[in-house]
């Protein structure tokens, strides 16, 4: 973590709280696990939503007025280490033998899945490829020996798998989807039996305890490490945005506010800058970029573009358009981190841009996108030049052959 991080981790041991009120849970993890076999997992089909939803974001509910509970871990015996909740058997459709790698293909820097029929490839950012238990996986990390997989069925129901020595070792049946953390390393979810669980490659499984029904988790941050106050650090949302603001779990309480309005936190950096939405109507959206540290900040607020996904500096963030329909916005673009003005343009043709983006480098944002009936992922830099990195491949919308995935 960067000098940033480190002090804010300082503050949070600081403030006075709690350790004991949340129970928690750690796994110790195997490290027999072959180094050449790491990933995760993505595939299934682009769902048609709103822009301004995230893919695996938020589920659906009204809320039920439950409080949310607050940060806290106890770490139980790891020698004899037991999931909470309990993972359900391996279910059909998903074959728990071991993964293969398969010869490796050039170091792209970025990880995406490409959708088979039997089996997903995983394509990771260092060229290393795996074939994957099953078809339908929308999201990934790679916690150090451990895959973090979740896919959905055709019902949309979402659940995560954990893979571990080329075998499923557990499985999670989940509402909503799941969160990355911004080193990759750290993965979060809300069960269906309503519990806010942290998986990490090193610490293992962490609860936070029970998540009211009308609330999904929008981001994370922190190292994993859910016995330091700053180690598993949750932005969560109302299903709902007219019940209350979104909120996250901090030293300060459960009930802080990430920043002043909002709504839903697109993105989090693992200082103090948080991108949120502060407003939605039937024509668009507002919202922006907040620095939490000290007292908090706006950086900049605007209406003119969705602000989404943080670069590694801050210097920059992804944006589009405010107003979401249909497969996804005709363009993405770069906006200066300071004023929030678009300083880069990216806009499809004919086509639209798959809403899930990631940062190449601090300066080149990346995104699949789908134009005169082909798939590609384009670079974006924040001088203005475009780069075709992957395609084109012919296709058709609906089946995106490049899910990116990965923090």
């Amino acid at each position: 973590m960067g000098d940033e991080f480190e002090r804010r981790v300082r503050d949070l041991h600081e403030a006075p709280i709690d350790l004991g009120s949340v129970k928690g849970k750690a796994m110790k993890i195997q490290r027999n696990r072959r180094a050449a076999i790491a990933g995760g997992i993505l595939a299934a089909a682009a769902v048609i939503v709103p822009v301004a939803v995230l893919a695996t974001g938020s589920s659906t509910g009204q809320a039920d007025g439950l409080e949310p509970s607050g940060p806290s871990v106890t770490i139980s015996d790891t020698a004899n280490p037991t999931p909470s909740p309990t993972p359900s058997a391996t279910p059909p459709g998903v074959d728990p033998s071991t993964p293969s790698t398969l010869p490796e293909g050039p170091a792209l820097g970025f990880s995406y899945v490409e959708p088979g029929s039997d089996n997903a490839l995983l394509h990771l950012n260092d060229g290393r490829v795996v074939e994957l238990p099953g078809p339908d996986y929308t999201g990934a990390a790679e916690l150090g020996e451990q895959i973090a997989a979740y896919r959905s069925d055709d019902q949309g129901r979402g659940s995560l798998d954990l893979l571990e020595d080329g075998q499923v070792t557990a499985t999670y049946d989940l509402r909503g989807g799941m969160q990355i953390a911004p080193d990759g390393r750290t993965v979060a979810f809300i069960t269906r039996d309503d519990e806010l669980v942290f998986v990490n490659g090193e610490v293992g499984e962490q609860s936070f305890g029970a998540i009211d029904k009308g609330v999904s988790l929008s981001a994370i941050i922190g190292n994993g490490d859910c016995v330091l106050e700053s180690g598993c650090h949750p932005f969560l949302e109302h299903d709902d945005f007219t019940a209350s603001d979104a909120y996250e779990i901090n030293y300060e309480g459960p009930n802080s506010a990430p920043a002043p309005g909002a709504l839903r936190v697109n993105d989090a950096a693992d200082g103090f800058l948080v991108s949120v939405q502060t407003e939605t109507t039937d024509t668009g959206s507002c919202g922006g970029l907040y620095d939490r540290e000290g007292g908090g900040r706006w950086v900049f607020e605007t209406c003119a573009s969705q602000v989404l996904d943080i670069s590694p500096t801050g210097d920059h963030v992804v944006g589009t358009d405010p107003y979401g329909d249909g497969l996804g916005p005709r363009y993405f673009s770069i906006l200066d981190g300071t004023t929030g003005d678009e300083v880069a343009r990216y806009e499809a043709e004919t086509g639209f841009v798959f809403t899930d983006f990631r940062w190449l480098d601090k300066t080149h944002a990346i995104a699949s996108v789908f134009d005169d009936n082909q798939w590609q992922v384009i670079s974006l830099g924040v001088d203005g030049s475009s780069e075709v990195l992957l395609g084109p491949v012919a296709g058709d919308e609906t089946q995106n052959p490049f899910l990116l995935t990965g923090s």
